[in-house]
């Protein structure tokens, strides 16, 4: 099919280049002698030269015109742009990817989306967070509306009672119908610019609350971790200890510490742990669902790509909960288990927070609402949960106090309190020395980096040596005391404990209510009778002659004292075994510092020269 092109037609310019439409490639009469064909191989038909198709095309493109507006239409342009910016209820693209980025950072920087670590004592010390209150809501919501909201409103109804004046007519009390049209027009004007502007303060206003519920949320979220994390913690030392473990890193296996036979420890602690992880994750789904039908689908398979998750394990974790109430929820492996799914969902539901459109227009105030509403009830869940687990691990810290005075305390209860005093001293002694061995870590690294010298380093860490021994120091001054004052309370109750028979008391011998008062005698056989030597003189006849009372029964009293018991606990024996053993140590490292002298001694005088035996006569 051939191509049909126009004359004096752009293509036809186009085609007919530089050549400005000559014909020369029209066939003419050849008037010169014909000459042999040349060689077809010898022919060359290679470009020569540089190209110069490109100058053609950039020679022929137009250049574009710059328009210099005048100040006239200028002016008129930003006027449109005011009113447009007026009347609009949307938010610009600009503002929309802002808010986002922000909002992205707080959860992103958290490292709540980041790989689950094993639970651990790094973020014991964050364990309560700095919630808002009301009052700070308050405070910041009357701050988001600031100058401008009020510069409109009072334009709007300054506009709007100056209108009404101007609508009535100057000469009589009659209204104008062109002033009343315009006026019902600016109404309107005045109306739909009240409404646009609300619509993009109320939407400015979400988004900051959005904001700042996020970072309540996060950090709520991480002291719930801690929290978390301490228990579980508790809860294994205290069954390896009770097992007869030691303390190690890492810690043993869990199947070694789920066995049916043995009592577990700390089961208060167990059943609020397993009820806050239980609770909070229940949320989390309910959350996640919610969130689910407002996400982008794209981005939200975007960030599940990017945090490594699988919605395999929301079906894992609907399953847990379903099959939870059969077994057993208290057990270190389910705790440890729902603290993980805890984990899984939560990254779920912050990565469809992530996902989360933002447009600017009418449908981001549904969505965001439903969204902070949503955040909000993780908040709470959150606060509660974080209060009950730092009450439970911290009530041993405090003396509770009775709501009412008791009727009757008895002398060894108060003796057992001052004990339980010392034991949360104690207690507290190793927690801030455990504390200040996390500052002491931190102090070591820093100075490593920065020491050029090992004198220096050496030296930091001998005053940091010097103060960790203070403070066992202390702590063992403190639990010798608490050992002395508990052996001698139970001293003292042993003896307070014999039975009143074996007590002695001046009484009388005689009857002094509805018997025989009268002694016989005068005086001194009354006083012999009261302070009871009479008796005693009796039975010491009775024992010089027994055969005079074969006839009367005689009834032997005898006082069984009670065993002492052991009163050293398990950890207190096997202290108690360890010093022993270094004290046994000791001595045979002494004794055997004595052979090795004693050895020496003789390896010397064995290789000691002998002098020339002397020339003595000794006579017999």
């Amino acid at each position: 099919m051939e191509a049909l092109i126009y004359q004096d037609s752009p293509l036809a310019n186009y085609l007919e280049g530089e050549g400005e439409g000559q014909e020369d490639w029209a066939p003419q009469e050849d008037l010169s002698p014909s000459q042999p064909p040349l060689d077809s191989s010898t022919a060359n038909f290679a470009p020569r030269g540089p190209p110069t198709f490109q100058d053609r095309i950039r020679n022929r493109l137009p250049v574009p015109r710059q328009l210099k507006p005048l100040a006239k239409h200028q002016t008129l342009a930003r006027i449109s742009d005011v009113c447009k910016a007026v009347v609009r209820t949307t938010i610009g693209k600009s503002e929309n990817e802002r808010f986002l980025e922000q909002f992205g950072y707080i959860i992103v920087a958290s490292q709540l989306l980041n790989e689950q670590c094993a639970p651990s004592y790094s973020a014991i010390t964050r364990l309560l967070s700095n919630t808002r209150s009301n009052e700070d809501q308050s405070s910041t919501r009357a701050a988001n509306f600031g100058l401008p909201g009020a510069v409109f409103t009072a334009g709007a109804s300054f506009s709007v009672v100056w209108i009404l004046h101007w609508a009535r007519s100057r000469q009589g009390s009659d209204w104008n119908v062109w002033r009343i049209c315009v006026l019902v027009v600016l109404l309107l004007a005045i109306a739909i610019s009240f409404y646009a502007f609300a619509k993009r303060q109320w939407l400015k206003y979400l988004r900051r609350q959005a904001v700042g519920v996020a970072s309540v949320l996060v950090a709520n979220a991480q002291s719930f971790d801690s929290a978390a994390s301490a228990s579980v913690i508790l809860i294994q030392e205290v069954e390896l200890v009770s097992r007869g473990y030691r303390l190690s890193t890492p810690m043993p296996p869990i199947t070694r510490l789920e066995e049916q036979t043995q009592t577990r420890r700390c089961l208060r602690l167990r059943r609020i742990l397993s009820e806050c992880l239980s609770e909070m994750l229940e949320r989390y789904l309910k959350t996640k669902r919610h969130l689910r039908l407002l996400a982008d689908t794209a981005n939200l398979e975007k960030y599940y790509d990017i945090y490594d998750f699988s919605p395999e394990e929301l079906e894992e974790t609907d399953a847990l909960l379903a099959d939870s109430a059969m077994e057993d929820r208290t057990s270190l492996r389910t705790l440890r288990n729902l603290f993980s799914k805890v984990y899984s969902v939560r990254k779920a539901t912050l990565c469809c927070l992530l996902a989360l459109p933002a447009e600017g227009g009418e449908a981001d105030i549904t969505n965001w609402s439903t969204a902070i509403e949503e955040m909000q009830r993780l908040v709470a869940a959150d606060t509660v949960c974080v209060e009950r687990l730092v009450a439970i691990l911290n009530e041993q810290d405090h003396n509770m106090i009775p709501p009412y005075p008791q009727a009757k305390l008895a002398p060894n209860k108060d003796h057992h309190r001052a004990q339980l005093r010392r034991l949360n001293s104690l207690s507290q002694g190793i927690r801030g020395l455990h504390a200040k061995m996390q500052l002491i870590r931190e102090e070591s690294d820093a100075s490593l980096e920065r020491a050029t010298d090992d004198t220096d380093f050496g030296t930091t860490l001998t005053t940091l040596y010097e103060s960790i021994g203070t403070d066992l120091r202390g702590i063992l001054q403190e639990w010798e005391a608490g050992k002395s004052s508990l052996l001698a309370t139970l001293e003292n109750s042993g003896r307070l404990s014999r039975p009143t028979s074996s007590l002695k008391s001046p009484a009388s011998p005689t009857f002094s209510l509805g018997g025989v008062t009268a002694v016989d005698g005068g005086p001194p056989e009354a006083l012999r009778a009261l302070t009871g030597e009479d008796q005693q003189q009796q039975q010491q006849q009775s024992l010089q002659s027994p055969d005079n009372n074969m006839d009367d029964d005689e009834v032997f009293e005898a006082i069984a004292l009670p065993l002492k018991r052991n009163s050293m606990s398990r950890e207190e024996r096997i202290a108690r075994m360890k010093e022993e053993r270094a004290r046994q140590a000791m001595v045979r490292e002494k004794s055997d510092a004595n052979t090795h002298m004693l050895r020496e001694l003789e390896t010397v005088i064995k290789l000691r020269p002998r002098g020339r035996a002397s020339q003595r006569i000794t006579s017999i």
